[in-house]
C-alpha cells in the first residue's frame, strides 16, 4: 500500500510486511519526494522501461526516509541447510565460511568506513545470533537519491565517500 500526492510529488510506501511461517518477517517502508507522475508514466511507456527518461526522473527524486527490517524466525538456518546441501557442505561449515569472509572484509581498507564497519558488525551478529536486522535512513532533510546511488555504485569506493553517504542519509544498520 502506498500514498501518492501528485501535487506535492510525494510517495510514501506504507510499512509493507511479509511474514512467512517458521521463516521470518520482512518489513519495508520508504518516503520519497520529487516523484513526477507524468515523468514516471513516460519512463514506463507501453510497459517497457525507458532508461533515459527514468534517469531524468531519478535525478529529481529525494529520499525522506527508509526502513528495512528482517526478523528471523528460523529462515536463516533453513537457508544455511539448503545452501549447504546445494554446495555439499554442512550448514555449520557454510556459516563459518561466511563469518570468515566477514572477518576478512573487516580487515580490509574499506572497513575503515563507519558504514562498512557497521554493516559488517550487524551482519556478523545477525548470522551468529539470528534476531532482527534493521537498516534505516532518516536524513534531517530530503536527500537527492541519484548521486547517493551513483556514489555507492562507483568503482573504487573510498571509506570517506561511504561515510559521507552514511552521514547524508543518517543511515544506521543494527542487529538485535
Amino acid at each position: 500500500k502506498y500514498r501518492l500526492d501528485a501535487e506535492k510529488k510525494q510517495v510514501v510506501v506504507e510499512p509493507f510486511r511479509v511474514t512467512i511461517d517458521a521463516m521470518g518477517a520482512y518489513t519495508f517502508n520508504v518516503s520519497l519526494e520529487g516523484v513526477d507522475v507524468a515523468q514516471l508514466q513516460n519512463a514506463t511507456q507501453g510497459g517497457k522501461l525507458q532508461p533515459n527518461q527514468m534517469m531524468g526522473m531519478m535525478s529529481q527524486v529525494k529520499l525522506r526516509s527508509l526502513t528495512l527490517t528482517i526478523k528471523d524466525d528460523g529462515g536463516l538456518e533453513k537457508f544455511w541447510k539448503f545452501q549447504g546441501a546445494e554446495m555439499k557442505k554442512s550448514a555449520d561449515d557454510l556459516r563459518k565460511e561466511t563469518l570468515a569472509k566477514i572477518d576478512a572484509a573487516a580487515a580490509s581498507p574499506l572497513a575503515q568506513s563507519k558504514l562498512v564497519s557497521e554493516a559488517l558488525t550487524a551482519a556478523k551478529k545477525f548470522i551468529t545470533n539470528p534476531g532482527t536486522l534493521t537498516i534505516w535512513a532518516k536524513p534531517s532533510e530530503p536527500v537527492p537519491l541519484f548521486p547517493v546511488v551513483m556514489g555507492a555504485m562507483a568503482g573504487g569506493a573510498k571509506p570517506a565517500m561511504l561515510d559521507q553517504i552514511k552521514e547524508k542519509l543518517n543511515l544506521t544498520i543494527t542487529a538485535e
